[in-house]
């Protein structure tokens, strides 16, 4: 089964309550499929199991750079890289996936 996501536009001054992930980008090649609002992104295997497991038990919402900062649009993940110390700091949970 693939895993399945929906993205989710929240502006972090409104305090929403989410985890973070922290994982290894991993080099290896492999990749693993997963449907973000019926769309298919390949990710890292290191992304997504942590992400389809129940180690985010606490939260709806889970933030992971490679899902959420468009990694083609480099305006933008210049943006997001500079807001990623606010993002891990606000999150309820930090994940910490060591590989």
């Amino acid at each position: 089964d693939v895993l399945q996501c929906k993205f989710k536009v929240v502006d972090l001054n409104d305090d929403p309550v989410f985890e973070a992930l922290s994982y290894v980008w991993g080099k290896d090649g492999k990749i693993v499929p997963i449907q973000c609002d019926g769309g298919l992104i390949s990710v890292t295997p290191s992304l997504a199991n942590p992400a389809d497991s129940e180690c985010h038990q606490f939260c709806e919402y889970l933030w992971a750079d490679a899902l959420c900062i468009n990694q083609d649009d480099d305006d933008e993940r210049s943006q997001q890289v500079g807001l990623m110390r606010k993002i891990y700091e606000q999150a309820k949970t930090v994940l910490v996936m060591l590989g």
